[in-house]
């Protein structure tokens, strides 16, 4: 039934829609989000009262992938999302921000990670810069500095992050390794050193 709603450009399929995110299986979920992004700008709305109000982990999820595939105004709602005071809505949101493929959220990542309080939502961060197509090197400063995080999920993550950049990460690697103020930090540089080869040149 979701899957219909796609092909109706009607406002009043997108509450079924909506509802339909926190659905528990998950073929339905994605069905939902897919019609909504077919719908486009008119869902915007719906899609942000349901991120920033609900408490099902599923609606955060979907609706922040549905707004991160929704040029223009979606992603304007994910920016507005990130300074929410729930941390479960500024996640979601950080996710979501790591799917739209736009260069421009990077700077609002790397703000955003400096000043995030909780090591979930900073582990989401993290991720969702590595999934930036362009590596600047304010990137790569943020993720390096990640890596002695006090919570060692943030640091894996970053870890993981600076390995997928490539070689554009090694020196700023190298020197994190020799890092003798912060243990944690020297030490998943270097493991990140180790999932970097010639391969992965980025």
């Amino acid at each position: 039934a979701a899957k219909g709603f796609s092909y109706i450009n009607d406002p009043k399929a997108l509450e079924p829609l909506v509802e339909n995110l926190g659905d528990k299986v998950a073929e339905v979920r994605l069905a939902s989000a897919e019609a909504l992004i077919q719908l486009g700008e008119c869902a915007v709305d719906y899609l942000k009262v349901a991120l920033f109000n609900s408490r099902n982990k599923y609606i955060h999820k979907e609706a922040a992938y549905a707004l991160s595939q929704i040029k223009s105004g979606g992603v304007e709602a994910l920016k507005e999302g990130i300074k929410r005071e729930e941390w479960w809505v500024r996640e979601a949101v950080a996710i979501g921000l790591g799917l739209t493929g736009d260069i421009a959220v990077v700077p609002i990542l790397i703000d955003s990670l400096k000043e995030e309080k909780v090591s979930l939502v900073r582990r989401s961060l993290v991720e969702a810069l590595s999934k930036a197509e362009h590596y600047n090197p304010e990137v790569i400063d943020s993720l390096v500095i990640s890596l002695g995080d006090q919570d060692w999920s943030v640091s894996k993550a970053a870890a993981s992050s600076l390995g997928k950049i490539g070689l554009s990460a090694v020196d700023k690697l190298i020197i994190a390794s020799k890092d003798e103020s912060s243990y944690t930090r020297s030490q998943y540089a270097i493991r990140a050193l180790g999932e970097i080869s010639p391969t992965n040149p980025q």
